[in-house]
């Protein structure tokens, strides 16, 4: 199965793994699970591991889009991807503009744990501040 573990990491990050192929109904699946956490709790950041996705299809983007865009309506502030090739940094680079949302790539975990702890520090600098 191309979608793999979603998952709270912590009380502000939901992780998501895609792995193989990953098709529409991978994108879907994601968003549904993503949704039902959020649902439960809100989160500032998800992660999304690609280290292991092999390729996707061209109809990735009408799902990707809507992922993303339920993921700003959900007040998330930042999607940091783990582990991706050029082909899905670039891709992934028009689905973020297309849905308004800011994107991290980062090479590992550590890097996207940084990431995250960056983001939310200037958070909540820019809360502070008002």
């Amino acid at each position: 199965m191309p979608h793999g573990k979603t998952r709270r990491r912590t009380n502000d990050v939901i992780e998501a793994v895609l792995q193989g192929h990953v098709d529409f109904e991978d994108i879907t699946a994601m968003h549904a699970e993503v949704l039902a956490m959020l649902a439960t709790g809100g989160a500032r950041a998800v992660t999304i591991d690609v280290s292991t996705m092999k390729r996707f299809s061209p109809r990735v983007r009408e799902p990707g889009v809507a992922f993303l865009t339920m993921l700003r309506d959900h007040d998330v502030h930042l999607v940091v991807v783990r582990g991706a090739s050029a082909l899905v940094r670039m891709t992934a680079s028009a689905i973020a503009l297309a849905a308004g949302l800011p994107f991290r790539f980062v090479a590992d975990d550590e890097e996207a744990r940084t990431a995250i702890a960056e983001h939310i520090a200037g958070l909540k600098r820019k809360t502070d501040a008002r």
